[in-house]
């Protein structure tokens, strides 16, 4: 990837699951909130993609994911675009009981 760079932060439980505080990336030209959690559930395996996403594909609801420290509820969600750099805080909260 090219362009400017990103720092992402990882608090709450997130920090475990990636075993980091964060990591610093390269952006390219339309890069939005969802493709880079995207990208780094691959990078980091099935422990993040499982802590991130339930089985059939959407965030978990104890996800929250902040863009320079506002919520991407209130922004664009996960179509917020990332292309200008800045910093992405993900934080997941306690994990709530799931059936099946």
């Amino acid at each position: 990837m090219s362009g400017q760079g990103l720092r992402v932060t990882y608090l709450g439980l997130a920090r475990g699951l990636v075993e980091a505080d964060g990591e610093s990336l390269a952006t390219a030209p339309g890069l939005t909130v969802g493709a880079l959690l995207e990208q780094l559930a691959e990078r980091h395996g099935p422990r993040l993609r499982d802590g991130l996403y339930r089985r059939n594909g959407e965030l978990r609801s104890f996800i929250q994911v902040c863009v320079d420290d506002r919520d991407i509820e209130e922004l664009q969600g996960l179509r917020t675009p990332l292309d200008r750099g800045g910093e992405v805080s993900i934080v997941v909260g306690v994990y709530p009981l799931e059936g099946g």
